[in-house]
């Protein structure tokens, strides 16, 4: 597997912004106590992000909590299956569909990777990794064919533990390191905490480079919290420190807040956060709530090891966001001025070269907000640091494995629910475009192109990417055109 990247910005930091930020994050290592897993976790780390090498895919997301409670969350498993080829592994519950891979191997030519079953039943399905190393069996299933494949790599969705312990328990048992694509389980848990990432953005850009914000891990200190937000904001919100993807995010008018006593208060706190399977002990941002937002752009980040060089901006996308909690819904590259975007990858290739310092390689993101009453009179704040793979990082890197390059694309990447999907195979799905409407690589034409169909039969969902010859065209297609064949053919 190679991941091929597109560079949009390649910033070298001044020597002033260099020297503060290596030195907050060894600081911060040092207080962090972390000599013995650095030790256990840095030997299996890779070393070289740009080589061709066997991989196996490994899409274990359980460092994202409150996911048990998501319907169809386990068929997510193979949403890195847009990177993998001919020489990869990729394991998983449930098999791989043929007709989609018929699509990617034949149609798009992507190749088709080793398929192998993870059979333990004691795990949820999304916990991948776990399930790997509980049961001896698929252990051995697994490590067999990392012998013959002559894998070199793991590569996960994201670093958590489970997925380290993995290739550990692989390398011992094929006789030589499997070297993870991703930053040690600590760091990813850094990276994917909103407080976390709150006080270092104020210590290396500043204190108005995001929006208010003071957290807390129980409940009376989560209430003091807010209180002190509620009087300054028409809107403030909760944020669950570690969830995904809007999931954890509660959002309160001040008004009625203010209308209840302190008990009141704190008894629908709790219940809120409850209902969000909360446990005492998590951390909890209270935050100023912006509402002129213009945009919700992200900056897509690759991190390489530091012998190989600074961070990369690969792209500055907009998101769609649906709600009031904002929940993800689709991207498309910015159609912003030159000028904010220059600005965004700027702010993140700072934040990104902290991460680095701290141990961070691999994928990673920064979601940002643009406020005010024009593009002309607005700010931009960050908001909070995805220190995995996601919904626009994998579109983009289809992308880039295609065509080389997604900067001179116009595509607009969308998550697709109708309830006319619900049962229907991807065999089904594909009849009902006609084959100039489809994606060809051959000569290049067509407009449509889908992955991660695994959610379409069991509940309704695949995701689609729409090109276009301007982005007003792929938005048409991706939000109308498609829709309405559904609708006509289905």
């Amino acid at each position: 597997m190679k991941i091929v990247l597109s560079p949009l910005y390649e910033f070298i930091p001044s020597e002033d912004e260099r020297s503060h930020i290596e030195k907050l994050a060894s600081s911060f290592l040092e207080r962090s106590h972390i000599q013995d897993l650095k030790k256990r976790y840095i030997p299996y780390q890779v070393t070289d992000t740009q080589s061709d090498t066997p991989s196996l895919v490994v899409c274990d997301f359980s460092g994202i909590p409150f996911l048990d409670n998501i319907i169809g969350v386990e068929f997510y498993q193979y949403r890195l299956r847009v990177l993998a080829g001919s020489s990869d592994i990729i394991c998983g519950t449930f098999p791989l569909d043929p007709a989609l891979e018929d699509y990617d191997e034949k149609y798009l030519g992507i190749g088709r990777p080793t398929y192998v079953p993870i059979e333990e039943k004691k795990y949820h399905n999304f916990l991948i990794a776990k399930k790997i190393s509980s049961h001896q069996h698929s252990l051995d299933k697994l490590a067999k064919e990392v012998k013959k494949k002559k894998i070199e790599y793991l590569h996960p969705y994201m670093g958590v533990k489970d997925v380290w312990e993995v290739a550990i328990d692989l390398s011992k048992k094929v006789g030589r390191k499997i070297k993870v694509f991703a930053p040690p389980p600590y760091v990813c848990k850094w990276a994917n905490d909103k407080a976390f990432f709150t006080y270092f953005v104020r210590k290396i850009l500043g204190s108005n480079e995001v929006p208010q914000a003071k957290w807390a891990n129980h409940l009376e200190a989560i209430v003091d919290c807010l209180k002190v937000l509620i009087p300054q904001f028409p809107k403030v919100a909760l944020k669950i420190a570690d969830y995904a993807s809007a999931m954890g995010n509660i959002v309160y008018r001040s008004e009625n807040l203010k209308a209840l006593s302190d008990e009141e208060l704190k008894e629908k706190i709790y219940l809120d956060l409850a209902r969000h399977d909360w446990t005492d002990g998590d951390t909890v941002c209270a935050v100023q709530w912006r509402e002129n937002v213009l945009t919700s752009p992200s900056a897509q980040v690759w991190i390489p090891h530091p012998r190989e060089g600074y961070p990369i901006i690969e792209g500055i996308f907009e998101q769609f966001l649906q709600g009031e909690t904002k929940i993800f819904q689709g991207s498309r590259p910015s159609t912003l001025p030159s000028r904010l975007n220059d600005l965004i990858a700027k702010k993140t290739f700072l934040m990104a070269l902290f991460f680095q310092y701290l141990g961070y390689v691999g994928r990673c993101s920064f979601d940002l907000i643009v406020c005010g009453d024009s593009y002309d009179q607005c700010e931009i704040q960050l908001v909070e640091c995805n220190g995995r793979w996601g919904g626009t990082s994998l579109p983009m890197s289809f992308m880039n494995r295609l065509f080389g390059n997604h900067h001179k694309l116009s595509y607009k990447a969308i998550d697709v629910i109708h309830p006319k999907l619900k049962g229907l195979s991807f065999k089904k799905f594909l009849s009902i475009f006609r084959r100039e409407e489809l994606y060809q690589p051959h000569n290049q034409k067509g407009h449509f192109l889908f992955y991660n169909t695994a959610c379409m039969k069991p509940v309704a969902k695949c995701d689609v990417i729409a090109l276009g010859s301007s982005f007003k065209e792929a938005e048409k297609r991706a939000d109308h055109d498609l829709i309405e064949l559904i609708e006509k053919s289905l």
